[in-house]
C-alpha cells in the first residue's frame, strides 16, 4: 500500500477574528492560511507544516519578543501532528508530492517565496503567500492546475462551515482529481 505525501492547505481559526462580523470583513484572511505535507496514512508525529506569521517570536530564554516591529517571517515546523494543534479547522488537499521529491526542495521552493510586505495595496498576509505557494508548488508538479479564486472561495466556504463543528463537514476534503 502507497503512503505517498499529499499537500494540504491547512486553515486556522484566529479566535475573534474568525467569528461574526470580523469575519465578513476580513474575508480570506479571517483564517490563518498554511501549507502541510502529510503522509496518506498519517501516524501522528510525521508532517511538515509552512506558513509566515507576523506575530510574537519569543526569546527562549527571557520569553520577550524578538519581533517588536512585528515583520513577516517564514515558519517551517518538521515532526508535526495536525490534529494536536488547538486552532486547526481543516485541510484541503490540493496535490500529491512526487516520489522523487525531497523535504530539502520543498523548504526550498517554499523559502523562496516572498514574504508579505507590510503597508501594501492590495493588502498582503498568509492567504497571499498560500496562493503564491500553489502557484509555485503547480509550476513544479505537486499541485493540480485548477482555477484558484474559484479555490479560494470554496476553501473560505469550507472554513466557514468547520469554525461551527458541524458533525456533517469532513475535517479535510479533497480538491484534486486524485484519490485521497
Amino acid at each position: 500500500m502507497s503512503n505517498k505525501r499529499q499537500v494540504f492547505v491547512s486553515l486556522h481559526h484566529r479566535d475573534s477574528p474568525s467569528l461574526g462580523g470580523n469575519r465578513q470583513r476580513l474575508g480570506y484572511a479571517a483564517y490563518h492560511w498554511g501549507i502541510l505535507i502529510s503522509p496518506k496514512n498519517s501516524k501522528g508525529l510525521d508532517c511538515y507544516a509552512f506558513d509566515v506569521s507576523d506575530g510574537l517570536i519569543l526569546d527562549p530564554v527571557n520569553r520577550l519578543n524578538c519581533n517588536e516591529g512585528y515583520n513577516w517571517h517564514f515558519r517551517e515546523k518538521v515532526n508535526v501532528d495536525p490534529t494536536q494543534g488547538g486552532h486547526l479547522i481543516g485541510m484541503v488537499m490540493v496535490g500529491k508530492v512526487p516520489h522523487e521529491a525531497i523535504d530539502a526542495q520543498i523548504y526550498g521552493l517554499l523559502k523562496a517565496i516572498p514574504l508579505p510586505q507590510k503597508g501594501s495595496r492590495p493588502e498582503q498576509n498568509c492567504v497571499t503567500w498560500t496562493k503564491a505557494v500553489i502557484y509555485t508548488l503547480r509550476e513544479n508538479g505537486f499541485v493540480e492546475i485548477f482555477d484558484i479564486d474559484r479555490f479560494m472561495d470554496k476553501t473560505l466556504a469550507f472554513a466557514d462551515q468547520r469554525i461551527h463543528r458541524t458533525k456533517s463537514t469532513p475535517d479535510r476534503i479533497n480538491y484534486t482529481s486524485r484519490s485521497m
